[in-house]
């Protein structure tokens, strides 16, 4: 086995010197020779690791962990392809991906569903939001790792899940054949009053441009007038996507040979990206909406109105991620993505937060984020028509709307442990419950704290769940009685806040209402219920109505809004 190991590794080692021999001789650069002696370090360390480690390892595995923590030391976003590309990748490219059509994530120690897709082979199936995944093709999932590895390394098209249903412990056993499941950039396009139109992009895929524009011209339709009277483009919770599909949105709206973003980085001067065709309307009045997981080409989108004063900005300041990254294909069929330049809107800003490079390796992200909130003084930008904007904290709105924020401490607590989750799980599958008479009311809240102070629920609120761990740990009979009076103290007081605060209540029933309705309505009667009730795109629509909108492009500070 030792010989064996010994050539494997000669060999390897002689192909890659071989290979670097011949460029140094050629360029017979430093650089390169430092690439040797780096190889070399590395061939070392496997062989020793092969060899002499305690355990087998299998290559493979040393290789991928290898490879994942010297781009883990690069930023967040570097990534290494070992399989296909990712769903998420095939979204981007294709606006689809071959799949079941849910989404979840660990809960209480459970892999749980928390989205199911409408028409998809996962709700056709029967899946709904809150079921736990048990087995997939009789393994026992553990983990997300577990999951991951039998799920997404899986090449049959048909799976067998073993799935406990939501507010059950009823085990069901499910085939379930994967489908192209398409997912729209635009999930939402909706006429208001006064001929004000919305469209909400989910984010930037090859087909964004196409469906929105679809969007556009079909709001146009719907009115009687001569054309819409002003546009919000919804960009909250959008991480971006495809840069050039962001570019054709922006060129719809700015005159023709307007900037519209540049990059700029190692291997390439700054790179300018023109409108370069007939804007569809350079007048219409556009609000933009964006919020802390508004990013990247979302960026772009708000950062190139705004500049160009074609858009008022409305919501929180944005993530801040001003970074370009590519796909490179590498040798075996394998991939990587790295970050190769900085986005810069059309004033000169760049959008990026946090520097990752490694001058900034003993910073940690809030001093980074800290030091950037202190740059407004320093670094100011002006827009087309001289209005102040600053660089390096993402895009700072026009006017600052808080949305539906949480206050309390205690509704705080309640979620965090998705207690919220899993009574409105147990609650819509033990009641039939009809999406036409339905409301919420006080009698579902009460219903709610019952759960929530029941003890095996209770006890798992963080401050409580320390007092818990103490007293099962106690071995003073007395102490244990003080931690005991203490817990049942807390329990009545929670009880008290859960029903008498209103604050608090206001705050979890609204989040009951809308735990309820993602599973009673369908996919379009959720979002259209959504609207109806979301406080942003209210004060949007009276930014519109009221005249304050050309004071904001004007530079005219508003008193900002939070949601009470």
């Amino acid at each position: 086995m030792r010989k064996k190991i010994v050539l494997i590794y000669s060999i390897l080692f002689l192909s890659i010197n071989i290979h670097l021999t011949a460029n140094v001789a050629t360029a017979k650069s430093k650089q390169q020779l430092m690439i040797m002696d780096s190889f070399e370090i590395y061939g070392d360390v496997v062989k020793e690791i092969l060899i002499n480690y305690l355990e087998e390892i299998p290559i493979n595995t040393l290789l991928k962990n290898s490879l994942d923590g010297m781009l883990a030391g690069l930023d967040p976003y570097a990534e290494f392809f070992d399989e296909q590309p990712s769903n998420e990748l095939n979204v981007l490219s294709n606006g689809c991906y071959f799949g079941f059509g849910f989404s979840c994530k660990p809960i209480n120690g459970n892999l749980t569903l928390i989205n199911v897709r409408e028409n998809t082979p996962a709700s056709k199936a029967g899946l709904k939001i809150g079921d736990v995944i048990y087995a997939v093709d009789s393994t026992v999932i553990i983990n997300q790792t577990e999951f991951d590895n039998n799920f997404f390394n899986n090449k049959t098209s048909n799976i067998n899940f073993q799935i406990i249903n939501a507010g059950s412990n009823d085990t069901v056993s499910i085939n379930i054949s994967k489908d192209t499941i398409s997912v729209p950039a635009v999930s939402l396009t909706k006429l208001f009053d006064n001929d004000l139109g919305y469209i909400r992009i989910e984010q930037f895929t090859s087909k964004s441009f196409s469906e929105f524009s679809n969007a556009y011209f079909n709001l146009q339709k719907q009115i009687k007038s001569s054309k819409i009277n002003g546009l919000i483009i919804d960009l909250r919770g959008n991480g971006g996507g495809i840069l050039q599909e962001a570019i054709k949105i922006c060129k719809m709206f700015v005159p023709k040979g307007s900037t519209i973003v540049s990059t700029k980085g190692k291997n390439y001067s700054q790179q300018e990206f023109v409108s370069n065709s007939n804007p569809i309307d350079t007048t219409i009045p556009i609000i933009v909406l964006i919020n802390e997981s508004s990013a990247s080409a979302s960026e772009v989108v708000a950062g190139c109105l705004q500049d160009l004063d074609r858009a008022v900005i409305i919501g929180n300041t944005s993530f801040g991620k001003g970074l370009v990254q590519e796909i490179f294909p590498i040798s075996h069929s394998k991939a990587i993505k790295l970050t190769t330049a900085k986005y810069y809107t059309p004033s000169g800003r760049c959008i990026q937060k946090i520097n990752y490079s490694p001058k900034n390796d003993l910073k940690t992200q809030n001093d980074l984020i800290t030091e950037f909130d202190d740059l407004e003084n320093t670094h100011t930008f002006y827009t087309k028509n001289k209005r102040k904007v600053f660089e390096q904290n993402g895009i700072k709105p026009d006017y600052t709307v808080v949305g539906d924020t949480i206050s309390s401490v205690l509704a705080k607590s309640v979620l965090e442990n998705e207690l919220l989750f899993n009574f409105t799980n147990i609650y819509c599958a033990n009641l039939q419950i009809d999406k036409k008479d339905y409301f919420m009311d006080d009698n579902i809240y009460q219903h709610f704290v019952e759960y929530v102070t029941k003890k095996d629920n209770f006890i798992k609120i963080k401050n409580i769940a320390i007092l818990d761990s103490l007293r099962n740990n106690e071995k003073s009979e007395n102490f244990r009685n003080i931690l005991n009076d203490a817990i049942n103290n807390y329990k009545s007081e929670y009880r008290t806040i859960l029903m008498n605060d209103s604050i608090c209540k206001n705050e979890l029933s609204k989040r009951i209402d809308y735990s309820i309705k993602s599973r009673i309505l369908s996919d379009n009667e959720f979002f259209e219920d959504m609207l109806h009730n979301d406080f942003v795109i209210k004060e949007a629509l009276n930014i519109f109505s009221n005249g304050k909108y050309k004071d904001l492009l004007a530079g005219i500070s508003l008193t900002n809004k939070k949601n009470n």
